[in-house]
């Protein structure tokens, strides 16, 4: 997300050409070292090939704040927290950081179909998980009885309200996923040198 009025560039790519031509100049806001808006900026910058000067907050309030403020000119933030800036002006959306455009976001594009940065993804995902060990059956009635409450219409309109997209995989597809997301954090922080106070 950017504030228009003071960052006027009508796409990533345009932020990305903005930021390499002045290295570190363009501040990006984030929610504090380790925040996944945080590491959404990280692994954009490393993906990008760009460095911007990066300006922590203490939670995702101040830092919104300062972008609608105009003190910051962007950040990555989730849609729920975005959503009515969005709806006045005072935000616009260059980017969505999943795969694929978001119904709620027509029109944006995902990040993903930048130039040069195909395959990039930074959402913050949740899951269900049990102690190991459970067995089988249990982790066969944890899932049915999640997927019960996600396909409920109240509950996964719920969801998708609070900017939350319900999805479904096997215990196994959930354990792949899991894997390849710690082996991308680990490398980006690593990469980074990001190192908690």
């Amino acid at each position: 997300m950017v504030n228009p009025s003071k960052l006027k560039v009508d796409s990533v790519a345009d932020v990305i050409a903005a930021a390499k031509a002045e290295p570190g100049k363009i501040d990006i806001a984030h929610a504090g070292v380790g925040n996944p808006f945080h590491l959404a900026a990280v692994l954009f910058q490393q993906a990008a090939g760009v460095k911007l000067n990066e300006i922590p907050y203490r939670g995702a309030a101040p830092a919104v704040q300062d972008v609608l403020a105009g003190a910051v000119p962007m950040m990555f933030v989730d849609y729920a927290t975005a959503r009515s800036h969005i709806a006045s002006g005072a935000f616009k959306a260059l980017g969505v950081a999943a795969l694929e455009e978001r119904k709620e976001l027509p029109g944006v594009p995902p990040v993903a179909a930048t130039a040069g940065l195909a395959g990039f993804e930074a959402w913050p995902w949740q899951g269900i998980v049990a102690p190991a060990k459970t067995p089988p059956e249990i982790i066969a009635k944890l899932r049915d009885t999640y997927i019960a409450a996600v396909n409920d219409p109240v509950i996964r309109q719920k969801l998708i309200e609070a900017g939350a997209e319900p999805l479904q995989s096997t215990p196994a597809e959930f354990s792949d996923y899991r894997r390849k997301e710690a082996a991308k954090w680990a490398e980006a922080v690593k990469k980074a040198g990001i190192a908690l106070d």
